[in-house]
C-alpha cells in the first residue's frame, strides 16, 4: 500500500505543477491569483516532504524523524489552507459566478478530505486510505479546467477583437475583449460568466469603453464596431 500512496503523492506533485505552471503562464500578475499560486507551491512541497518520508519510514528501519517531519508537514498544509481561503476571499464577491461556486465547493471537499485524513493518523483508523490526495487531485484538476477553458475564451476573444483593431485601438486586451461581448448582445452577467470576473467590473469596463470611444450606449458602440 505504500507504493501506491507514493504514486498517488507524485501524480499529486505532478497535478499541482501543472497548475502552477497555467497559473504563472497567464495569471501571474493578478494579486488574487498569487494566493492561489503560492498556496498550490507550499501544497506541493508539502506531497514532496511526505513522500521523501515515507520512503525513509519504509526503506531505514532505524528513522526516527518520522513524527517530526509529520508535524511539519500538517503545519504547511495548514498555511497552504489559509491562502486557499485568502483567495477564495479574495474574488469577485458581487457576483457569483460558476468558477467561484466550483471553486469553493472544491476547496471544500479537499478541507473534508485532509481533516478526514488527519483523524485518521491522529486515531490511527483508515490510514491504507490517501483521502488527502483524492482532494488534492480533484481540485487541481478542476482549477486546471478552468484555467484552460479561460485560455481559449480569451483566445478568441483577442482573435476576434484582432479584426476590430483600427476602431478599438485606444482599448486595453480586456477592455477590447468586453466590448467584442457587447457587440455581440451578451449581457452584463453573460460576459462575466465567460471571463471569470464580477459584473460590477464589467460595467466599469464598459463605462471607460464609453468614454474612450465617444459612444453613449450599447447600440452605438456595436454600430463603431461592426
Amino acid at each position: 500500500m505504500t507504493h501506491i500512496i507514493i504514486l498517488l503523492h507524485f501524480l499529486c506533485i505532478t497535478i499541482g505543477s501543472v497548475l502552477l505552471y497555467e497559473l504563472i503562464r497567464k495569471d501571474r500578475k493578478d494579486k488574487k491569483k498569487q494566493y492561489l499560486i503560492i498556496a498550490v507551491s507550499i501544497t506541493n512541497i508539502s506531497f514532496i516532504l511526505d513522500t521523501i518520508n515515507l520512503y525513509c519510514r519504509h526503506w531505514y528501519e532505524g528513522y526516527k524523524w518520522d513524527d517530526v517531519v509529520e508535524i511539519g508537514i500538517i503545519g504547511l498544509f495548514f498555511v497552504s489552507f489559509v491562502f486557499y481561503f485568502i483567495y477564495v476571499f479574495k474574488m469577485e464577491r458581487k457576483s457569483i459566478n460558476d468558477y467561484k461556486k466550483i471553486t469553493v465547493v472544491m476547496l471544500g471537499l479537499y478541507l473534508v478530505c485532509f481533516s478526514w485524513q488527519l483523524i485518521g493518523n491522529i486515531f490511527k483508523i483508515g490510514l491504507s486510505v490517501p483521502w488527502n490526495c483524492f482532494g488534492y487531485i480533484a481540485f487541481c484538476g478542476v482549477q486546471i479546467t478552468f484555467q484552460l477553458v479561460k485560455h481559449e475564451v480569451e483566445q478568441e476573444s483577442n482573435d476576434n477583437a484582432k479584426s476590430d483593431n483600427d476602431v478599438l485601438n485606444a482599448l486595453t486586451d480586456r477592455e477590447k475583449e468586453i466590448a467584442y461581448y457587447v457587440s455581440e448582445g451578451k449581457s452584463y452577467k453573460e460576459i462575466a460568466e465567460i471571463l471569470f470576473i464580477s459584473q460590477n467590473t464589467v460595467r466599469n469596463h464598459v463605462n471607460h469603453i464609453y468614454a474612450k470611444l465617444d459612444v453613449k450606449n450599447k447600440v452605438e458602440l456595436t454600430n463603431l464596431i461592426k
